[in-house]
């Protein structure tokens, strides 16, 4: 929980307890507050270190006290395998204050179960080599059924992805068009189309800016409900762990 506002797009509640609870902060977390970091509450870390997460400008961040209580350090601690020990704490953050029913409203584009209960949004860049991955690895997933895959394609990581998205978007078929560009992006996928309709293009460029208006700048970024129903936010490549007891478990 977080004791002050964290930002519109997060929409953290005011807790009445804040004032005893930063009395409560070691003199850093005090201090990492004055400057502006919303505090949630603490976890125990690795190596005697004791975690936060904060928030600051409506981006989760991690914080972390020495065991000595006299120093933070703000970053992305790592296990021994490059994960990050916070990342479901972050995501956690970041989906907090997203609305759900606002992802339908977007231009995206659907494959898997048509009338599944489970829905899943991804945020596809056609230049992100790690939203091919994605989009393979989510292939045998959606052959099982009960899960719809939901691709609300923006244009950020080159010059021509927004030309090449609005591309896909206005294909006769536009999910046949997103699995031929991802299977064959390594060898550049499927070409722009200098002459698509302006409306495809507007259709890219609002994804895009509700990307941005939600403080995400990594793809793919997956939104979905976990098995408790929270709405989640990973951004990058999920786990295949991740993905096959969370992110495509149909209710």
């Amino acid at each position: 929980m977080y004791r002050k506002l964290a930002g519109s797009a997060l929409g953290i509640a005011l807790l009445a307890t804040a004032g005893l609870a930063a009395q409560q902060y070691p003199a850093p977390i005090r201090q990492l507050e004055a400057d502006g970091i919303d505090i949630g509450d603490s976890f125990e870390a690795p190596g005697g270190l004791t975690g936060y997460i904060g928030i600051y400008n409506g981006r989760p961040l991690e914080v972390y006290l020495t065991p000595d209580g006299e120093h933070a350090l703000v970053g992305t601690l790592l296990d021994a395998e490059g994960v990050p020990i916070a990342r479901e704490r972050l995501a956690q953050a970041a989906a907090s204050g997203l609305d759900w029913d606002s992802f339908a409203e977007q231009h995206w584009i659907a494959e898997g179960d048509p009338n599944a209960e489970k829905v899943v949004y991804v945020f596809t860049d056609p230049n992100c080599p790690f939203c091919a991955a994605f989009w393979e690895q989510a292939q045998p997933h959606l052959k099982q059924g009960g899960v719809q895959l939901r691709h609300i394609m923006v244009g950020m990581l080159r010059e021509d992805s927004p030309q090449k998205a609005a591309t896909i978007l206005a294909a006769a078929n536009p999910a046949k068009a997103l699995a031929k560009h991802e299977r064959t992006m390594k060898k550049g996928g499927l070409a722009a189309d200098p002459k698509v309709p302006q409306r495809f293009l507007d259709q890219v460029n609002e994804n895009t800016r509700f990307m941005r208006d939600l403080n995400i700048g990594a793809t793919p970024t997956v939104v979905f409900k976990d098995t408790q129903g929270r709405v989640q936010q990973i951004q990058g490549l999920p786990s295949d762990s991740l993905m096959e007891t969370q992110i495509f478990v149909s209710p």
